[in-house]
């Protein structure tokens, strides 16, 4: 089928296993009950090639890496937009650039950062929470000079993309401007983005839940609005649906999520036939 939904789902390393997994099994063998053609195509995407290095030591080789246009290449002007105002002005030109995935994002002209030094669990000083990050950093390179030939492509025209959470996402990746910037070219693209657990971090660092309802794992409640004092945090939440833009609380939550936008976009029925077939009784009403 040429038209199945494009999935999404992106790595990076110490990312937490079932934040991915999750959503993965669930986009994978989501079908109707009368049918064997699947409705989505799933792809993994990772900032560059090689072998990720998720938490805990399970050992991923994504299908795509990052490709497209920078926010630059785009004419769009970085400093002081908001990421509705970049929507607004790319119109025309994501429109004209479809299908080219020839250039990547470089880090010398990612837009500037915010200097995030502080860690999710403990309460220690600024500099060595930034120290501890760089050393993990470090200790996490992987070599990605392998040549994968023709088994991995650039990533481009998803519908969906996941976005999961663990120790990469809220204490590696946050500090990733090339991840930032990726993020907010994908959210000017993609149909709907999604966090599970501390991915919401990401979002928030690339200004994609300013003014927006948004939840996380329980543990990063507090520190998501401290961090982010936009954001409108939400407790006690599977998810939280701000229509192009879904947060889910911690692991597990992401099946929920998924399986609830089994039911948005397609419906009900759908999102109970694939919980029945997965064994799992999911919050998706």
């Amino acid at each position: 089928m040429d038209n199945k939904l494009k999935v999404g789902i992106l790595l990076f390393d110490e990312v937490e296993v079932l934040d991915f997994a999750g959503p993965y099994e669930v986009f994978s063998i989501a079908r109707h009950q009368d049918s064997e053609e699947n409705l989505f195509d799933v792809k993994t995407v990772a900032e560059s090639k090689g072998i990720i290095s998720a938490r805990n030591g399970l050992k991923i080789m994504p299908d795509l890496n990052f490709g497209g246009k920078k926010l630059g290449e785009l004419g769009v002007e970085q400093d002081g937009d908001s990421v509705d105002d970049l929507k607004d002005e790319l119109g025309d030109e994501l429109e004209d650039d479809e299908g080219d995935d020839s250039l990547e994002l470089g880090d010398d002209s990612s837009p500037k950062q915010k200097n995030k030094e502080e860690d999710l669990t403990d309460n220690q000083p600024a500099d060595k929470k930034a120290k501890q990050g760089n050393d993990l950093e470090n200790e996490l390179k992987v070599d990605r000079s392998a040549d994968l030939g023709d088994k991995q492509e650039s990533a481009h025209d998803f519908d969906l993309l996941i976005v999961p959470g663990g120790r990469g996402a809220s204490e590696i990746e946050i500090h990733n401007s090339r991840m930032i910037e990726w993020l907010k070219v994908q959210s000017c693209q993609v149909r709907i983005m999604a966090s599970v657990c501390t991915g919401a971090f990401l979002l928030a660092e690339a200004g994609l839940l300013e003014g927006k309802n948004a939840t996380t794992h329980w543990s990063a409640i507090e520190r998501l609005q401290q961090d982010y004092p936009g954001v409108k945090v939400q407790s006690y939440l599977k998810y939280v649906d701000e229509g192009e833009i879904i947060t889910a609380a911690g692991i597990s939550a992401g099946i929920d999520m998924s399986l609830y936008l089994l039911k948005k976009l397609f419906n009900e029925d759908l999102a109970k036939y694939t919980s029945r077939r997965m064994e799992f009784m999911g919050e998706f009403s």
